[in-house]
């Protein structure tokens, strides 16, 4: 505000006069998440699912958890704000049962974009695991593999936080329009053409929603493993369970990177991963051609159709494209980023240009990278040491760029665009008839016509055969994640990179 014009003065006092008007919640006070001061943690509300659907008020129900330990903090004055608890069903009683907390389930508490018809989001996580719940078959294999949705859904609260819904029906739900009310445009008064992309993004507002979700197995991160072994193992359980909830459930989780995928520990000491946030993830009709042009993922493990924001469609290969990514940039930099150098080497290393520059190109730079295999070998001959283990990820990577890179297929083999004329007609292959003067003419016009450039893309081209080639990429992954099991039950972690050959065959 300037404040040395009457206008300035009248403005800041109009401000002033709102806030003091304002309700609790439009000042940023959240009354499902209560600091208790004894014995010293917090209580989060979260939706429950197990309220009855005949009941009219059934979305506002709750279930309550009790947390001591913040995990992921909202240090952001923008954008989705995501928290993460670690919490308990049991309430403690005394700060020593706070600090003999044994949490049972993550929260996470976040503001995603969305549309304001709950039925019209497509992208709703909470819609996702109940899905995944309902169609995915429970066995050994896959048991905790996948998160277990536990309660979650849209945050409200009653605009008089000391009433009970039954004393107070007047729920509100947490979004943007409840914050700034008469301030938000409408951004729903038409019906999205897409099935993904909010209309507040089309708009250039950002609609967002508060949504807190509750699930089960708590994972830890990929820094915490011992092993490259372990890491191979883990993310081959996270690829399974990416494939199985595709296959059975018919949703695409289109955002594999080291915080998405974790582990659990098993009572033997053993590793399971764990594939989690499914946030981004879209449902996907069997045989469509939908493009899915939204960007999504994470840099450094973006796949080149996300970075290029292009018009190929999205499959489950870009999933597996950002895999290689992730496990080379493990390979470079180790588990803990401990080998990670300064800045300016980082830049100086092939795999550094995988974060900088414009994302057209980062693509670039990925294209040429995955090309061909001696492409590859600039990333993988700089990964952080020599032993048997890396090595054998280095094996590992090389053979799933080459499951997904070198096919045989028309048009599909490669990674870099290519460009081929057609339409040109030599002047010595065409037979021309002196005698017949329309046919000379015909024929002349013919040669004359210029010649069209066909552009072909490789990764456009696969998606047509991407149920196959990821079969055979986690067929890859699993058969090196069996020789992990192995050498790590046999008691040595350096797998004798000697015998690799003998037990990998290059895929056909």
């Amino acid at each position: 505000f300037d404040l040395q014009t009457e206008a300035g003065k009248q403005q800041l006092i109009r401000l002033l006069v709102y806030w003091s008007f304002c309700e609790d919640h439009r000042l940023g006070y959240d009354p499902t998440i209560r600091r208790l001061e004894y014995p010293g943690c917090w209580e989060i509300d979260v939706p429950s699912l197990n309220a009855p659907e005949a009941d009219p008020m059934q979305k506002f129900k709750v279930e309550t958890f009790y947390s001591n330990t913040v995990i992921v903090s909202a240090d952001r004055q923008f954008g989705r704000l995501t928290r993460c608890f670690l919490a308990s069903r049991q309430k403690p009683e005394s700060n020593k049962q706070v600090g003999a907390m044994k949490h049972d389930v993550i929260i996470k508490d976040a503001w995603p974009e969305s549309e304001k018809d709950v039925n019209d989001d497509k992208r709703d996580e909470v819609a996702h695991l109940k899905t995944i719940h309902t169609h995915m078959t429970k066995g050994v294999e896959t048991d905790g593999t996948y998160p277990t949705l536990e309660a979650g859904g849209r945050v409200c609260f009653s605009r008089d936080p000391h009433s009970s819904e039954s004393e107070d029906p007047d729920f509100i739900e947490d979004n943007t329009s409840s914050l700034l009310g008469d301030l938000l445009v409408d951004i729903n008064n038409s019906e999205s053409s897409s099935t993904e992309a909010p209309e507040s993004r089309k708009k250039g507002i950002a609609y967002r929603v508060h949504k807190r979700i509750a699930t089960s197995p708590i994972g830890e991160p990929l820094r915490r493993l011992d092993s490259i072994l372990e890491l191979i193992i883990v993310v081959a359980d996270a690829m399974r369970a990416h494939h199985d909830i595709l296959e059975n459930c018919k949703i695409l989780h289109r955002d594999i990177s080291n915080n998405n995928v974790m582990f659990s520990r098993t009572e033997e000491g053993g590793v399971k991963g764990l594939l989690i946030d499914f946030d981004h993830a879209i449902g996907v009709e069997p045989g469509s051609r939908k493009c899915h042009q939204q960007r999504s993922g994470t840099l450094p493990f973006m796949s080149v159709n996300n970075l290029e924001n292009n018009g190929n469609k999205r499959t489950s290969l870009d999933d597996w494209e950002s895999l290689i990514y992730l496990l080379c940039w493990i390979g470079t930099f180790g588990l803990r980023n401990e080998h990670a150098p300064d800045q300016q080497t980082q830049e100086s290393l092939h795999i550094g240009r995988w974060t900088s520059g414009t994302l057209e190109t980062i693509a670039r730079s990925k294209r040429t990278d995955l090309d061909s295999e001696g492409n590859f070998a600039n990333i993988t001959s700089q990964f952080y040491e020599d032993s048997g283990d890396i090595l054998f990820l280095a094996n590992l990577v090389e053979t799933l760029r080459r499951t997904l890179i070198d096919r045989e297929e028309k048009d599909c083999k490669g990674a870099n665009i290519l460009k081929r004329g057609i339409g040109a007609i030599s002047l010595l292959s065409v037979e021309m008839d002196f005698e017949n003067t329309d046919d000379l003419f015909k024929k002349a016009r013919m040669v004359s016509q210029k010649p069209t450039v066909e552009r072909i893309d490789p990764f456009k081209n696969r998606a047509d055969n991407d149920a196959a080639i990821s079969e055979k990429m986690l067929v890859e992954l699993e058969k090196h994640a069996k020789l992990a099991k192995d050498s790590l039950r046999n008691g040595y972690e350096d797998f004798p990179i000697s015998i690799l050959s003998l037990l990998l065959k290059r895929p056909s």
